[in-house]
């Protein structure tokens, strides 16, 4: 069965604009299932299964597009036939570069785990995101590298206390509304640090306003 399905990916990789979907019970295991970010816009699912061809054999490689513009949302998922493939490619795969910009590779999360509320945003869409519930020894190298790959970005900041202690927040900037929302699409709720992060648009702050959320950035809250 999975004689047959590298003999598709090979003919697929010849023939790029062939979108791969391979059907096999054995390879539906989500243990050999990889979540791939910052992808280059320009990449599609023959690309990225040529990428990750050398670590195994690929069952499914799929970039995720948006529903009305058919764009990519810069984010995909690649399947393998078995969990040696999928952990050679976390092991050599994360953190290299494609088309000029760097990868995160990250074993997939469950569908309904991927679409909890916590994925959900509750503020207007805007250029910079609000990032909650970090652990407060959080540094915002750490959030550069988290965001720093996607496309648009620009800056970010880690709020701390007048003692130099983290708030458990964080803002995103990118340069424009739809930038930072495929970049909030494609991180998810990821755990950093422990921790399982929210992530929403940042609002802009009222003049003479509380800051509701603990903390201030870029003039949002």
């Amino acid at each position: 069965m999975f004689a047959s399905a590298t003999r598709a990916l090979r003919r697929a990789i010849a023939r790029p604009q062939t979108v791969l979907r391979f059907n096999s019970t054995q390879a539906a295991n989500s243990s050999h299932r990889l979540y791939v970010g910052g992808l280059a816009y320009a990449i599609n699912d023959t690309q990225l299964a040529r990428e990750f061809a050398h670590c195994g054999e690929i069952v499914d490689a799929t970039v995720s597009l948006e529903r009305s513009s058919g764009r990519s949302r810069g984010f995909g998922h690649v399947q393998f036939a078995t969990a040696e493939g999928a952990a050679k490619a976390l092991d050599e795969m994360d953190g290299t570069y494609i088309e000029g910009r760097a990868i995160r590779v990250n074993p997939a999360r469950e569908r309904e785990q991927s679409s909890t509320q916590s994925r959900v945003a509750r503020n207007p869409p805007s250029s910079s995101l609000y990032v909650g519930n970090l652990a407060y020894e959080t540094t915002q190298r750490a959030m550069e590298k988290l965001w720093g790959g996607h496309e648009g970005f620009r800056e970010v900041s880690v709020p701390k206390t007048a003692t130099g202690e983290g708030r458990g927040i964080a803002f995103v900037r990118f340069e424009d509304t739809e930038s930072a929302q495929t970049a909030m699409e494609s991180v998810g709720s990821p755990t950093v640090d422990g921790r399982q992060i929210f992530v929403d648009f940042a609002t802009e702050r009222r003049e003479g306003g509380a800051d509701r959320r603990g903390g201030r950035g870029f003039g949002f809250e």
